[in-house]
């Protein structure tokens, strides 16, 4: 399509995500055993190194709060219980987390 326009576009990647494993907190008890209300997510990318993280983590215990579809679209492929701000906002975000985690 930009070529049609004639436009000329390099892709330049600014930047590598890299997934480390953790094992500092013990996620999948603290989900478990209700301690963590929900987690909020501002990427697809996000929701990946999450997973990446802590592969022992049932995806089906987190209550994800996202920005936007794309990510709520990811986090739900992968088995979370997903809420969507109803802005692709920070505000919006937080908005929603007051509504959805303070209700538990």
């Amino acid at each position: 399509l930009t070529e049609l326009a004639g436009f000329i576009v390099d892709d330049i990647p600014l930047y590598q995500t890299v997934y480390r494993k953790q094992n500092i907190v013990p996620l999948q008890k603290l989900f478990a055993d209700g301690e963590i209300d929900c987690c909020a997510f501002t990427s697809s990318s996000g929701v990946k190194a999450f997973l990446e993280a802590y592969p022992e983590l049932e995806p089906a215990l987190v209550n994800a709060v996202c920005i936007g579809k794309q990510t709520a679209h990811t986090a739900r492929e992968a088995g979370m219980h997903v809420a969507v701000a109803e802005k692709p906002t920070i505000d919006s975000l937080i908005e929603r987390i007051i509504k959805d985690c303070t209700a538990r």
